[in-house]
């Protein structure tokens, strides 16, 4: 229920005025009431004051933004003024999406699956305390969920809608893992492994469990108390995958330097500046051509992904089949064009876990070791010892390459240049978007329909003889 009269205004203007960008100046009061009024009108109650919190630092999300920026990489999705905007309280900027309430229960079903698995207890006080700021200090961000243990997992959750879409892990999954870490740090929290879990639930199941649950809040809340035994179901029901990523020293001091000039423009008033390539100059013959080619690539790599996505649709359809009729190991394919193999799969970190925490099982005893050779060299360096006989070579590193070159004033142009990649647009929002995005649309029943093309061509194929089996030839003599 959504709460818009006034006391609940006044409930929140203390948290408001309080806001770390208010106090300094860099919002005005008249501002930050105009933004409160806006968002008491849109934003239920039980959300109002995680929302608030989260303008008092730079979240994760936010953070992904802001690496981009620096990186010079296009990331569509959010750009860095738009961050600056939503902390400057800009009520243009304002947009309530209200939650899925399916991704919401399944959520929290997977929560409870996961802390079972790993024989871990989950800890609501950390998760809200990484989420609240701290005095000087931008670094916020809430992790899906936060396990406590001898090591303490800290673990982002996603929904995929395919199996294959749920075994990838991208740059934005590290970047948001590493920013929860610099958070629990702070906080006092050192000793982590991060996590990123990638749900996928077959459809018909999800809508068969939300509809159950929508029956009645008893029928839910026995769902959720009873969220362990979904362990035991079938994987092409609900499959949870588990990527373990690993730290990137070098990130780390990446996500501080762009939270921290982050947050100084927006303590100043200073949008960051912009980067744009120049506009081309051409003729009229040139533009056309130009246009032309790139229209042929886009519409190809539209058929292409379309083809790609039907492919994956017909893959996990397949898998789901197998499964629904009972099959259960390898076996000779019904039709040799296609099979479905069963392999081995291990979680690694689910089963190390459970040693660590219910056995006293050590780290050591269940990890392949190796050392830590920067500590080691400076030990060896404080000793007296030079540490660079001990050194192996590895690839040539293009920064110290650069570095050496410099300081010798040597000019390496010629080991230089620049390479042409035809790239797709990767914009999420505008004309071309909505053009290419309904081009795509478009593509998906073509590609159907020369799928049932080449079926008929398959189904004319004679199929090949297969030997006839011990079975079928006793009692009969050969030709």
């Amino acid at each position: 229920m959504r709460t818009n009269t006034l006391p609940s205004k006044e409930v929140y203007r203390d948290s408001v005025m309080q806001l770390p960008q208010v106090l300094h100046g860099a919002v005005s009061e008249m501002q930050a009431e105009l933004w409160l009024d806006r968002v008491c009108k849109i934003y239920p109650a039980n959300r109002l004051s995680g929302f608030i919190s989260q303008q008092a630092g730079i979240g994760a999300d936010d953070m992904r933004a802001l690496i981009a920026h620096n990186r010079n990489e296009y990331f569509p999705t959010l750009s860095p003024n738009e961050v600056l905007k939503r902390k400057w309280l800009d009520t243009d900027s304002l947009k309530y999406a209200a939650p899925n309430e399916t991704k919401l229960l399944f959520l929290g079903m997977a929560r409870e699956v996961i802390a079972e698995r790993y024989g871990m207890n989950r800890d609501k006080n950390l998760e809200s305390a990484l989420a609240a700021p701290m005095a000087g200090s931008w670094l916020i961000g809430r992790p899906a969920l936060a396990l406590r243990g001898q090591t303490d997992l800290l673990i982002d959750i996603q929904f995929e809608e395919s199996q294959s879409a749920a075994k990838l892990a991208s740059r934005a999954d590290a970047i948001r893992l590493h920013h929860y870490d610099l958070a629990a740090s702070q906080r006092g929290v050192s000793d982590t492994e991060l996590l990123l879990v990638k749900v996928a639930i077959d459809p018909a199941f999800m809508d068969a469990v939300s509809a159950l649950a929508s029956a009645s809040p008893n029928i839910k809340n026995a769902l959720a108390r009873n969220a362990s035994s979904f362990r035991k179901l079938d994987p092409g029901l609900f499959n949870i995958n588990v990527h373990r990523i690993e730290k990137d020293k070098h990130l780390y001091p990446e996500i501080l330097e762009a939270g921290s000039q982050a947050w100084g423009n927006l303590m100043d008033g200073r949008p960051f500046v912009m980067r744009q390539d120049k506009p081309l100059e051409l003729s009229k013959d040139q533009a056309s051509a130009y246009q032309t080619a790139a229209k042929d690539f886009c519409a190809a790599e539209t058929l292409a992904r379309a083809a790609t996505e039907f492919s994956n649709e017909t893959k996990d359809r397949l898998i789901q089949t197998a499964r629904a009729i009972g099959i259960d190991s390898n076996h000779k394919p019904e039709f040799t064009g296609a099979e479905v193999r069963s392999y081995d799969r291990f979680d690694k970190i689910g089963a190390a876990t459970l040693l660590q925490e219910r056995y006293g099982i050590t780290r050591s005893q269940l990890c392949d070791n190796s050392y830590d050779t920067e500590s080691m060299a400076a030990t060896l360096k404080a000793m007296g010892v030079d540490p660079s006989r001990f050194q192996v070579h590895g690839e040539f590193n293009k920064d110290k390459i650069l570095d050496v070159a410099e300081q010798l004033h040597l000019d390496l142009s010629e080991y230089k240049g620049r390479e042409f990649r035809a790239q797709f647009s990767r914009k999420t929002r505008g004309p071309i978007f909505e053009a290419l995005d309904e081009a795509k649309r478009a593509a998906v029943e073509p590609v159907k329909a020369l799928q049932r093309e080449l079926i008929a061509v398959i189904d004319s194929t004679p199929a090949p003889i297969v030997p006839p089996t011990h079975k079928q030839t006793k009692g009969m003599s050969p030709k």
